[in-house]
């Protein structure tokens, strides 16, 4: 459980779900994290596009290696959830938890949920990278129903990954 970062307790998720995605892309990318930037409209807020090189974050090998353990989470998530996820489909669930004030002396915990996956495309597509973040006492299981029920099922619908 350390390995994935939650240690003894699940605290509140710090990173957001595009620092998330922008991990399982240098997974999927052979260690290699691709430089992310907005594309901003025309008119004042018109911004140039910079050139910005990849940052290797690790080796090819132990990028090949983490992404055998995504793949075998994922099949994980097939058998606990009951979804049907693509072999070409590897992530990673987690349930931070978030606090609440009741009452200055009452808290009430609930947990966010979210699931970070990348998908391998098929016939020549480049791999693809999410980050599903369900807030406020949804836990992990719905981020991963809604990536099968929502993103996969647009990913099928416009030719991205076949049945």
């Amino acid at each position: 459980r350390w390995a994935w970062g939650q240690g003894y307790k699940n605290y509140e998720l710090q990173a957001s779900p595009l620092n998330m995605a922008r991990v399982a892309s240098a997974v999927v990318n052979k260690g290699r994290m691709p430089f992310t930037q907005y594309v901003l409209p025309k008119g004042k807020y018109a911004k140039k596009l910079r050139k910005e090189e990849e940052v290797k974050l690790m080796s090819s090998k132990s990028a090949e290696l983490l992404k055998g353990y995504m793949k075998a989470e994922s099949e994980n998530q097939k058998l606990r959830n009951g979804v049907t996820l693509p072999n070409t489909v590897g992530g990673k669930t987690g349930t931070p938890e978030r606090y609440r004030f009741i009452t200055p002396t009452k808290m009430q915990t609930l947990n966010d949920g979210w699931y970070m996956f990348f998908i391998e495309g098929q016939n020549g597509k480049h791999p693809l990278a999410v980050c599903v973040r369900m807030e406020r006492g949804s836990g992990s299981k719905a981020a991963v129903r809604l990536t099968e029920s929502v993103i996969l099922e647009s990913l099928y619908a416009n030719g991205y990954i076949n049945r």
